[in-house]
């Protein structure tokens, strides 16, 4: 019997390749971060800080359509949050199936996500260790003032005995 090189299963030695480990996308982040001059990363971390809540927000969307997406889309280059150019980019990208568009915005998001993880950390290390700005608008997140505990009182089993 022919190999079918389609097929599935033991005889197939696609199927017996090791697997990429997943910290290997990340070092693999890493490294390309690394290359980016240090002007140009906070100008794209910026720009990814800005582009991240629309694309969030699409992704999260559990009716979202092809249609809707490039409504958005339109709308961010319109307002001039995101550049024309990235988002005629990204809309050639998109699958244009109804069925596809959330699994592919879900994974849009979490790869940007993590390159504006590396990208901030980057910054960090060439910073020495600094503080970076916030982005306009945001706010550190703020430790709330400890309530005094209450003693706590004893259970008294059913039928009030002890």
């Amino acid at each position: 019997m022919a190999m079918n090189p389609l097929m599935r299963g033991v005889n197939n030695p696609a199927s017996q390749m090791p697997k990429e480990h997943p910290a290997m996308s990340h070092a693999q982040a890493w490294q390309s971060v690394q290359q980016i001059p240090p002007e140009e990363l906070a100008e794209r971390t910026a720009r990814l800080d800005k582009t991240l809540p629309i694309l969030g927000a699409l992704a999260s969307d559990p009716k979202v359509t092809f249609r809707k997406a490039v409504k958005v889309a339109a709308k961010a280059a319109a307002d001039h949050s995101i550049p024309a150019a990235e988002i005629v980019q990204f809309i050639s990208l998109m699958p244009t199936d109804d069925k596809k568009i959330g699994a592919f915005l879900k994974d849009v998001y979490s790869r940007s996500m993590s390159s504006l993880v590396h990208m901030k950390a980057a910054m960090l290390d060439r910073d020495g260790g600094q503080q970076m700005e916030q982005p306009m608008g945001a706010q550190p997140p703020m430790a709330q003032p400890q309530q005094p505990q209450q003693p706590m009182q004893p259970v008294m089993p059913m039928g009030g005995q002890r």
